[in-house]
């Protein structure tokens, strides 16, 4: 059943003149990857495409080609110029700071969703849900092979850091064989996971340690 979603979600783009790509609003490590690594595929098929997220990436994942693309003040795009939307990683649609516009929208204008959380709401015309796998950039992931997309080295890099900030390198439960696997082929078409693991895990900002301190601070035991 999933198989032929992701068929039905590739013809829909190959189909579409114009796409939006947004992701959620504050955008994390899998937010991010997942959206520059579907607008390097959208580049491999030749298409016409925007990408937007409410608030800017964070300063660790500049390093992922193409996050300078993205636009984070709607109002320098008319909405009703697409004929495709396609959200990644938003879990709650009005994370994208889209929702009425993705509610109201045109009849022409299809929504596809790309996803790993649990589902909340009923609004895509395509919903790509693999609630419990490790990240989005995995789910984006099943969607490549399943259409058997050329997998390229800027790819593989939005993939496995998409992977490694969502589980943490590899330390949460949601981490399977098969992510495991995905992370293994990815180092075969080229991700860098020494320069990864440098710029999202070892790479924090002073603020960020400041805000870790205080949130250990006020931790407490149970001893039961």
């Amino acid at each position: 059943m999933m198989n032929n979603r992701y068929k039905k979600a590739l013809k829909k783009i190959k189909k579409a003149k114009k796409i939006l790509l947004v992701t959620h609003a504050k955008p994390d490590g899998d937010a991010i990857s997942s959206i520059c690594a579907m607008m390097h595929i959208l580049d491999t098929l030749g298409k016409d495409y925007l990408a937007y997220c409410k608030d800017p990436a964070p300063e660790q994942l500049l390093f992922l080609p193409k996050t300078e693309q993205i636009v984070n003040n709607k109002e320098s795009f008319k909405f009703a110029d697409f004929d495709l939307i396609i959200s990644l990683d938003c879990g709650q649609i009005a994370r994208t700071n889209l929702l009425d516009e993705i509610i109201n929208r045109n009849g022409h204008q299809k929504f596809i969703e790309i996803d790993h959380h649990e589902k909340i709401e009923n609004l895509a015309d395509i919903e790509i849900r693999i609630s419990g796998t490790s990240s989005t950039a995995e789910v984006v992931y099943n969607f490549i092979k399943a259409n058997k997309i050329k997998i390229n080295k800027k790819i593989a890099n939005c993939i496995l850091t998409g992977i490694l900030t969502d589980t943490s390198n590899f330390l949460y439960p949601s981490t399977t064989d098969k992510t495991i696997q995905i992370a293994s082929e990815m180092l075969l078409y080229g991700a860098k996971y020494p320069q990864i693991t440098e710029e999202t895990y070892r790479n924090k900002s002073f603020g960020a340690m400041k805000l870790w301190g205080k949130a250990i601070s006020n931790n407490d035991i149970n001893k039961n």
